[in-house]
């Protein structure tokens, strides 16, 4: 499974990495206003974890996290969030893993013995808008491989992808928007094979994940 690094997005040259949750979701077409609703709770959910660890870590020579244990709370609270509301499944283990082995590993770069805690707390590796962009990702990886999952148990066929159609959207997505195949076929993009948008199960590259809008619609 592909590592997929949050901080290394395609619309990096926004102020503010993150897009706004009602605006993140709310612009998936698909959606109503009720599974908006659950995505934006479940991003929030995400935020307040992330805010939790990255808190830890900058007193990280006090409270242990820059260890195994950083890594070890972020592994759990990923499964906790995403178990509360779907079965647990090998897939999403996997997401886990890499999610907290890859945020605890960037964010242990970006820290060292001496630097000021002030000042780490005013960099983007410290701040709410990290964690809201990595919470906002996150949440799409989990709904899109359950809406996949849910795709399969109804019976449904073929799959379409679906792009923003903005110009944040990657030229190898756009090439394939619009696009139907057979639902257990993969659609083949320049970085990898995916089953849907964000899959990272087939050795996608991180370079046609990360930021990633798009969706599915299944028939």
């Amino acid at each position: 499974m592909a590592v997929q690094n949050f901080d290394k997005l395609n619309n990096i040259q926004r102020k503010d990495r993150h897009i706004p949750y009602d605006e993140w979701f709310g612009d998936i077409a698909k959606l109503g206003e009720q599974e908006i609703a659950q995505r934006i709770a479940m991003a929030r959910r995400f935020e307040d974890s992330i805010m939790t660890y990255l808190s830890m870590m900058r007193y990280s020579a006090e409270s242990g996290f820059g260890g195994s244990y950083g890594r070890d709370y972020l592994h759990s609270q990923y499964r906790a969030i995403a178990y509360e509301q779907f079965a647990e499944d090998a897939y999403i283990d996997e997401l886990a893993d890499g999610f907290a082995n890859d945020f605890h590993r960037v964010t242990k770069k970006h820290l060292s013995d001496d630097d000021d805690l002030l000042m780490l707390a005013g960099t983007y590796w410290f701040s709410q808008d990290r964690a809201m962009v990595t919470a906002e990702n996150t949440v799409l990886d989990i709904f899109n491989y359950e809406e996949f999952l849910e795709a399969l148990a109804m019976g449904y066929t073929q799959k379409t992808w679906v792009t923003m159609g903005d110009n944040r959207v990657r030229d190898s997505h756009t090439i394939i928007d619009g696009t139907t195949i057979p639902l257990d076929e993969v659609f083949h993009l320049e970085g990898g094979d995916m089953r849907f948008p964000r899959d990272a199960d087939l050795g996608a590259s991180d370079d046609e994940i990360s930021g990633c809008r798009c969706w599915l619609e299944y028939s």
